[in-house]
């Protein structure tokens, strides 16, 4: 596996990521309304939104140290559509529409879970802790 540093941002192939290789970029075949409810409760309830963005870590570390190492990626937006592919096989489509069901408020609090989660993530991934990561995923420098 090969996964290059740059400025504190971690590259590799796209074809190494597990999103990738789990067709998360796949043309969406789901816009049915169980995954959109899915979705939609997933992100209403904040313990179960912030266990499935530590699935995401769990399930897809190189693509999440790919994507959230990435200041140019929305990471809020990214592990919410990440967090319920993952528990509900919900792909984009379906997850922006659950999210646009939700009311300011519930937007609001699903916006803090995922900051939180990715903030925590990054501390993680920061220059004195990110050798942990770069262990777990088998990577030497």
């Amino acid at each position: 596996m090969n996964i290059v540093w740059v400025d504190n941002r971690a590259f590799a192939d796209y074809e190494t990521w597990e999103d990738y290789k789990e067709g998360f970029y796949n043309k969406c075949n789901c816009r049915k309304a169980d995954k959109i409810y899915l979705s939609e409760m997933m992100l209403k309830d904040a313990d179960k939104f912030e266990q499935a963005c530590k699935v995401v870590f769990d399930k897809w570390p190189i693509t999440a140290i790919v994507h959230l190492t990435n200041g140019q990626i929305n990471h809020k937006a990214w592990i919410g559509h990440a967090a319920s592919f993952l528990v509900n096989e919900s792909c984009e489509d379906c997850t922006v529409s659950a999210w646009h069901r939700l009311n300011s408020i519930q937007q609001a609090i699903a916006n803090d879970v995922a900051d939180m989660a990715v903030k925590e993530w990054l501390r993680s991934c920061e220059p004195e802790n990110c050798q942990k990561q770069k262990n777990q995923l088998g990577l030497t420098f």
